[in-house]
C-alpha cells in the first residue's frame, strides 16, 4: 500500500513525536460531548489567531505576506474586519 509522506506522519506512532504532552485517547470523547463548548473554544482560539495577525500587520505594515492578495494572511484580515 502506497501512503503518501505527510500521511505517513500522521500515522507515525505517537512515542515518535516530539511533544512535551501525549493528549489522552479520552480527549475526543470528552470534548464531543459537548460540541457546543468545543467550538466556543475553537472560536477563541482564531479570534486571538486574527487578534495577533492584525497587531504583526500594523507593526510591520510594508510586509509583503500582509499585501499579497490571496495569501492566508490578507484573506484572515478581510475575513475578521468588521463591514460598516
Amino acid at each position: 500500500m502506497h501512503t503518501e509522506p505527510a500521511l505517513t506522519a500522521l500515522l507515525a506512532p505517537r512515542e515518535a513525536l516530539p511533544l512535551r504532552y501525549h493528549t489522552p485517547d479520552s480527549w475526543a470523547a470528552q470534548a464531543l460531548a459537548e460540541p457546543l463548548a468545543l467550538l466556543g473554544d475553537h472560536a477563541h482560539l482564531e479570534r486571538k489567531a486574527a487578534a495577533n495577525a492584525l497587531e504583526l500587520n500594523n507593526r510591520w505594515p510594508g510586509a509583503r505576506c500582509a499585501r499579497r492578495p490571496g495569501s492566508a494572511f490578507w484573506r484572515r484580515l478581510h475575513a475578521t474586519r468588521p463591514t460598516i
